[in-house]
């Protein structure tokens, strides 16, 4: 039986952790690293509405780097999908699992190994998707609660500048604002976001955050709605 991932996840996040963790973050990132943060007054409708942010994808850093862009900007946090391989700690400061395909393959390794893969099968298929099923119901409760979802479209880090459009993702993002529109009528607004490192690493280099105008997915194709945000996402790079 798989438990329930609203009240998993509602029980478990601290939003003041949240602030601490940031706020310590964003002081020793900008000794370290010229961050600059530029909303383009994109946000000023949405600062108090609930919205899915898609960052482009870099490094690891990406995520507090995200973390501290919304609190510099609206001050405000995320909710954050992550891996189901992650340490389950991150839940507290936001983090919401989610089983993709490559973990389901290492699980279903695992249990084959152990049970055979008829069993395994049998075990490991329905639990994923209950999981994954459950966490989408957690995702439109918070978004109708006006709660920020922040989830990175390429599912993993990429050092390619330009943006990855991954059809699957681009699915299930439609299928998410399929069930919102379901529950209010209304659209949700996906507010795309550029994450540019001029030299990673390097003592004092530039890292520029820079959000592109909001979009919405009506009426589109997952093909449509991948090209238009990578359009968005590559236009909204400033950095060489």
């Amino acid at each position: 039986m798989v438990e329930d991932s609203r009240e998993l996840y509602e029980s478990r996040v601290k939003p003041g952790l949240v602030k601490k963790i940031v706020s310590s973050s964003s002081f020793l990132l900008n000794h370290s690293y010229d961050i600059a943060c530029h909303d383009n007054h994109a946000l000023d409708e949405l600062k108090q509405k609930g919205f899915v942010m898609l960052p482009k994808h870099h490094r690891k850093l990406d995520i507090i780097l995200t973390g501290i862009f919304l609190q510099e900007t609206i001050r405000r946090y995320g909710h954050y999908i992550m891996k189901q391989s992650l340490p389950r700690f991150l839940e507290y400061v936001g983090g919401m699992p989610i089983y993709r395909e490559k973990e389901m393959k290492k699980m279903m390794k695992k249990l084959t190994k152990k049970f055979g893969e008829s069993e395994a099968r049998r075990i490991m298929v329905p639990y994923a998707k209950q999981n994954n099923d459950a966490l989408e119901s957690n995702l439109v409760d918070l978004l109708v609660q006006d709660h920020i979802v922040v989830l990175y479209p390429e599912a993993a880090r990429n050092d390619i500048p330009e943006f990855e459009v991954r059809i699957p993702v681009m699915k299930n993002l439609l299928r998410l604002n399929e069930k919102y529109y379901s529950r209010t009528g209304k659209q949700i607004p996906f507010v795309p976001l550029s994450i540019e490192y001029s030299h990673y690493g390097r003592f004092r280099s530039e890292i520029l955050l820079n959000v592109a105008e909001p979009m919405l997915a009506e009426n589109q194709t997952p093909k449509q709605f991948g090209e238009l945000l990578k359009q968005r996402i590559d236009s909204a790079r400033r950095l060489v």
